[in-house]
């Protein structure tokens, strides 16, 4: 058998630029507002780049409605994978799954 040594198998690691592959952080799983703070962008442009009314998009935003599965796609797509569905059901989930306590039993 023939053996080279660590040094060429790491020139050639680094002259190929393997130790860039999947270096990159995954990206912050964030909620539709905060990636629109974030960028800038207000409901208006948002709506033009998913075909919907800036209405709609205060709706996403703010979790008054969950999207459909084809708008949920384009915003992860616009968003570079940001926004998930997973985000635009947790902020649907805290407007509209609240937790109540029980009532209190009367005492007469």
């Amino acid at each position: 058998m023939y053996y080279t040594s660590n040094v060429y198998h790491i020139n050639r690691f680094v002259k190929w630029g393997y130790h860039q592959m999947n270096t990159r952080r995954p990206k912050k799983e964030m909620r539709l507002a905060e990636w629109m703070d974030d960028c800038g962008i207000g409901n208006t442009e948002v709506a033009t780049l998913l075909g919907k009314t800036d209405v709609d998009v205060y709706r996403y935003k703010t979790g008054r409605v969950l999207p459909g599965p084809h708008v949920v796609v384009k915003i992860e797509e616009i968003s570079d994978g940001s926004v998930t569905y997973n985000s635009l059901f947790a902020a649907w989930k805290e407007r509209h799954l609240v937790i109540r306590k029980p009532p209190k039993e009367r005492t007469t």
